[in-house]
């Protein structure tokens, strides 16, 4: 919920997002490297934040820590996910899919995804793979469907 007031009450930190969101949905990125050392991740993000999304440095160091942030947000509650009740379990799951669908937070995880904590990553391959085949739909729970 803090880093969700991040965006609204910070215009620059919106606004740097959905300029990398135009550019990602716009131009032609480049894949990730599967064996990417740390220093090969930042130059990948910052040329694309940078080169293509054309945002300052600044701009662009603001928008990586707010990834980074959503990612040890994220998680800190994979670790502890079974602790949760099953009611909660599924709802993390909802916003876990919709960070995943978000081609800013994607774009992130995927270029940062070889130096990341690899104990959260297959558990957030599985919710990925489940946006594109319909199954995130299916897993909303009741307590966010209005009708």
């Amino acid at each position: 919920m803090q880093l969700n007031l991040t965006v609204v009450n910070n215009e620059r930190v919106s606004a740097a997002e959905l300029k990398f969101i135009g550019a990602l949905q716009e131009k032609s990125v480049p894949t990730p490297l599967p064996n990417a050392t740390f220093s090969q991740e930042m130059d990948s993000f910052f040329t694309v934040a940078i080169e293509q999304a054309q945002l300052t440095p600044e701009e662009a160091y603001s928008l990586y820590a707010f990834e980074l942030a959503r990612w040890n947000n994220m998680v800190e509650t994979i670790v502890h996910r079974e602790e949760l009740l099953a009611v909660d379990r599924e709802q993390f799951d909802v916003v876990v899919r919709m960070l995943l669908s978000s081609p800013s937070f994607r774009f992130w995880y995927q270029t940062f995804k070889p130096t990341l904590n690899q104990n959260p990553v297959p558990y957030l391959d599985k919710l990925s793979s489940e946006i594109g085949s319909g199954q995130a739909s299916s897993a909303t729970p009741n307590a966010t469907r209005r009708g």
